[in-house]
């Protein structure tokens, strides 16, 4: 488990300065920067020795194996595996938003769905669901999405675990909506429109179609845009914890494979960490202006 080696390190891609061990050092801290430009590298070996007095020496080689990281292939690299961090990187872009929307237009549309009518009946009818909507923001959600999603999993519900984490995240996140509605469809039902489209007979499902429905467009549009970035930090977490996706790359599980291999001599390695969560805050930044933006011209139009 540890080796009796000369190594080579180097912080940078010009420059290769030979740092040599005398001693025993464990396998996992060997640089892994030694290869630093693309171009062939031979590996041989030296043994000198000074004689004194009647003895052997012996030399056993086990096999080389190499690990290459980063600035070898592809615009951000490779990883442990040989894999391109670039490739992977954009299939876990593909991923994460995927799974952000599509878990979003669930939580979006159970949410409106409900908030529409608890806003607009009011009565046992509005009472019932606040309490569903508060008791759901008081549970623990990570928690309650991990036990869900191990015994859906177990259970062989789903065969898809992209389309499970969709299910579970949106099933799991329309109380916030559903209380952003109901707020601002108690605000409609008293408005002049309203009243008016009542006394000329006017049904319920023809008032929230067509008068309450009508403007509350621009919240339901913003809100999605304060969704998704929420749910896609969810998916990566439980791809993270080893919960969810593992047949092909996402932003979790490029992470989780790094818990073992990050090391001050490659950087921990940066090129694939960074991507990730830099990507992670600029989504999360350019989805709350665009929301805000909606809504801000949404209001403008009255």
């Amino acid at each position: 488990d540890s080796w009796n080696l000369v190594s080579g390190v180097t912080n940078s891609a010009n420059d290769m300065p030979l740092a040599f061990f005398n001693r025993s050092v464990p396998i996992t801290t060997v640089p892994q920067t030694i290869f630093s430009q693309k171009g062939y590298y031979s590996v041989g070996e030296l043994l000198v020795f000074f004689p004194n007095g009647d003895f052997h020496a012996s030399l056993y080689q086990s096999d080389f194996k190499f690990q290459i990281f980063g600035r070898v292939y592809g615009v951000l690299g490779t990883d442990a595996d040989g894999g391109d961090v670039w490739s992977e990187f954009v299939s876990g872009t593909r991923t994460a938003l995927a799974i952000g929307f599509g878990s979003a237009a669930i939580a979006l549309g159970v949410g409106v769905i409900l908030g529409l009518i608890a806003g607009f009946f009011a009565g046992l009818v509005d009472s019932g669901l606040v309490f569903a909507f508060d008791f759901l923001l008081l549970l623990p959600g990570l928690i309650l999405l991990i036990d869900l999603d191990s015994v859906f999993t177990v259970a062989h519900v789903v065969t898809s675990k992209a389309l499970l984490i969709i299910l579970l995240l949106g099933f799991l996140g329309w109380a916030v909506p559903g209380r952003t509605v109901r707020s601002q469809v108690l605000s409609l039902r008293r408005r002049t429109y309203v009243e008016a489209a009542k006394t000329m007979g006017g049904g319920n499902f023809y008032i929230l179609r067509n008068h309450v429905l009508k403007h509350t467009t621009g919240t339901i549009v913003a809100l999605i845009t304060y969704l998704v970035p929420g749910l896609v930090v969810a998916d990566t977490g439980l791809d993270f914890l080893g919960l969810g996706i593992d047949r092909y790359p996402t932003w979790g599980n490029i992470l989780a494979k790094l818990i073992n291999e990050v090391t001050p001599s490659n950087g921990y390695l940066w090129w694939i960490t960074m991507p990730i969560g830099l990507s992670i805050i600029l989504i999360s930044i350019a989805f709350y202006l665009i929301g805000t933006a909606i809504q801000e011209e949404y209001s403008r139009l009255g």
